[in-house]
């Protein structure tokens, strides 16, 4: 579903989806993007324990992050702020309200 929200965006060259954290680890070590969608929760670990593999300079580059997720508590939403991120939007929503977001974020660098 998201990965047609970003193509109907048509702001994307190039749109990668990882299965889990480890294939998204991996994928973020080796290229840079203009946008990284996160779930909270996905296979292998978290959004917020994928987040705390990368160090202070990966985030606070030119990486921007949205967490998507039902629900993100005061507690994991702090953790994920600590570490750069403050974009998040929560399921469900529409395409509308997805374009909103990412538009928003992708604007702003």
């Amino acid at each position: 579903m998201l990965q047609e929200f970003c193509k109907d965006l048509n702001r994307f060259d190039n749109i990668i989806v990882a299965s889990d954290a480890v294939v998204a680890d991996h994928k973020l070590n080796l290229e840079k993007f203009a946008l990284i969608l996160m779930d909270q929760r996905i296979p292998k670990s978290s959004g917020c324990g994928l987040i705390e593999l990368f160090n202070d300079d990966f985030i606070n580059s030119s990486n921007d992050v949205l967490v998507i997720s039902g629900y993100v508590d005061e507690k994991t939403r702090s953790k994920y702020t600590e570490y750069g991120v403050t974009h998040f939007l929560s399921k469900p929503f529409s395409p509308a309200a997805f374009h909103k977001m990412a538009l928003k974020i992708i604007d702003h660098h």
